[in-house]
């Protein structure tokens, strides 16, 4: 990298991280390297929220082609003396990350970044649906969303955002980042997650919308059994349940992928 670059230490003097846009800067160096280490495919990187940019500067390390997105101006601003030291591989682009469409990418990417923790699940469920253009993903969540992300049946943190995500993706939990590393410091520890898409994603895809419907309702009454939660959601709710082999006094966070699988497929069947 360009030596007379100002350091990550130098460009994030000016900025002060705003609340509004839920920011908290990563300024170690070495943390930032290891984050990019588990990217691992050759897609090219869309990085959400690069902030001073230090993600940004050990995924160039490590050889990857990055389109930054931040609607801090102030962010793109401070960034430009790195693009103009990679001009071929840095892309800076001002938009908001919930208005981006993966399909305008020519083909599928890596999505990366230390996300804001504010609208970090809104994000990932935007980006859920448009699977089949995604490579794969090394995200920063809250500890405890990356909890929920990865949980499973009968446990507090399972829910509809859990079945969903591990339906699309394979999670693997990479690391943890302690609050103190950030700036300014979060009230929570963060964890480093890596998303790959199942290799069937377009057939799962095809089934998604439906099997976040049963899981709305499903869980919109978690504390309910099935039989009296699903009362007035589904019509013959009851003959649904048989048709699917779910007992009608069983709870939502009891059901596995399968069960809620063939619970929409049973769903569907009464539709027709």
């Amino acid at each position: 990298m360009n030596t007379t670059l100002p350091s990550l230490t130098q460009t994030a003097t000016n900025l002060r991280a705003n609340k509004a846009f839920g920011q908290n800067f990563l300024l170690d160096q070495g943390l930032c390297d290891d984050i990019a280490h588990a990217v691992t495919s050759s897609a090219a990187v869309l990085e959400i929220g690069p902030g001073p940019g230090g993600l940004t500067r050990a995924l160039l390390c490590h050889g990857k082609n990055v389109t930054a997105v931040d609607f801090d101006r102030r962010m793109i601003g401070a960034l430009r003396p790195l693009a103009a030291a990679h001009p071929e591989r840095l892309r800076l682009l001002h938009a908001n990350a919930l208005e981006l469409r993966l399909d305008d990418f020519a083909e599928p990417i890596a999505l990366v970044g230390n996300l804001p923790f504010n609208i970090a699940t809104k994000l990932l469920l935007l980006w859920l649906p448009q699977s089949q253009h995604i490579a794969e993903m090394v995200l920063m969540f809250q500890a405890e969303v990356a909890e929920r992300l990865t949980a499973v049946p009968n446990t507090k943190p399972y829910g509809r955002l859990a079945v969903l995500t591990q339906y699309l993706m394979q999670i693997e939990v990479y690391c943890d980042i302690p609050a103190v590393a950030f700036t300014p410091a979060p009230r929570v520890n963060a964890t480093v997650l890596r998303f790959t898409p199942r290799a069937d994603i377009t057939a799962r895809l095809a089934l998604y919308r439906d099997l976040d419907h049963v899981l709305k309702m499903a869980f919109a009454a978690r504390r309910k059994t099935l039989g009296v939660g699903l009362k007035g959601k589904i019509p013959n709710h009851t003959e649904v349940l048989n048709t699917a082999a779910i007992d009608t006094t069983r709870r939502a966070e009891s059901l596995n992928e399968a069960d809620f699988l063939r619970l929409a497929h049973a769903m569907l069947e009464s539709r027709a």
